[in-house]
């Protein structure tokens, strides 16, 4: 990476990663080359395997800028407050980020002392170009690239962009798409193995998940994915049922139902997967 790059540690909590992953594109499509953001739930940031802990105190040592996502949900949490202090006390320039209805004057103390920059706005393209103009003053950036609004993610609910609503409405236009977005493990079973087949993965070394979408997309409440080999051995806890993940999931192949006018079913596999941190 180059050393000329403005480098923005974005802190935010779990459930509000689509917010925080919104953001990072955006940033990124609109000053490209002259910045390098680090979102610890992106495995762009941090690789399975990695020492998280470690991966985060470098992030913010070389950080010019902390972006902290503060809603009435994040401003209280230890995790949020940890990494702020830090960025803090390393001289580092921290920035409260007000979204989903937080305001200045209602931050808490002591994130209340920060200049903060309010977000909230009638659309995300809306808050979005907030965000980019208060970046750019802030971090001497150039003028921002205006980057076309059908380009922009769109808000669809906690698990991202909106390549996951169209894998639901047109599945067969979206074979190989991955997408990443935190999801809740309903159920873990035995994989069926003509699914599993279909899907190029091994029967024998797979596992069922149901992942539930919180709130659902276009009445979508719940995926029915597979977990192949190494990434079936997190489903294998016994206490992974009702606990979140950070997934990266793919669509593989569209299951034809043999019924005459019945939609297409999607095979989802789990490409990647880690528990959510419980900052």
């Amino acid at each position: 990476m180059s050393e000329d790059k403005k480098k923005i540690f974005i802190s935010h909590i779990a459930d509000e990663h689509p917010e925080a992953a919104r953001a990072k594109e955006f940033l990124e499509k609109t000053f490209g080359q002259y910045i390098e953001v680090f979102l610890a739930s992106s495995w762009e940031s941090i690789a399975p395997g990695d020492d998280w802990f470690k991966r985060i105190e470098d992030a913010i040592t070389a950080s010019h800028l902390m972006l902290v996502f503060a809603s009435t949900e994040s401003v209280g949490r230890p995790w949020i407050l940890f990494e702020t202090g830090a960025a803090w006390f390393s001289k580092k320039k921290v920035i409260p980020i007000c979204h989903k209805g937080m305001t200045p004057s209602a931050l808490p103390e002591p994130i209340r002392r920060l200049q903060a920059v309010d977000i909230n706005a009638p659309s995300p393209a809306e808050s979005l170009t907030k965000l980019a103009e208060a970046i750019r003053t802030v971090a001497d950036l150039p003028t921002p690239t205006p980057v076309p609004l059908e380009e922009l993610p769109v808000d669809t609910g906690k698990t991202g962009t909106v390549s996951l609503r169209g894998w639901m409405l047109r599945p067969s236009a979206h074979i190989g798409e991955v997408s990443e977005g935190v999801f809740k493990v309903g159920q873990v079973d035995i994989c069926d193995i003509g699914r599993a087949k279909e899907a190029d993965v091994d029967p024998d070394d797979s596992l069922f998940v149901r992942l539930f979408v919180e709130p659902g997309i276009g009445g979508l409440t719940y995926l029915n994915a597979i977990a192949p080999g190494k990434t079936a051995s997190l489903f294998e806890q016994d206490d992974v049922v009702g606990r979140n993940i950070l997934a990266k999931i793919k669509l593989k192949a569209v299951h034809q139902p043999d019924l005459p006018g019945a939609r297409s079913v999607p095979i989802v596999v789990i490409e990647s997967a880690r528990l959510a941190g419980t900052n």
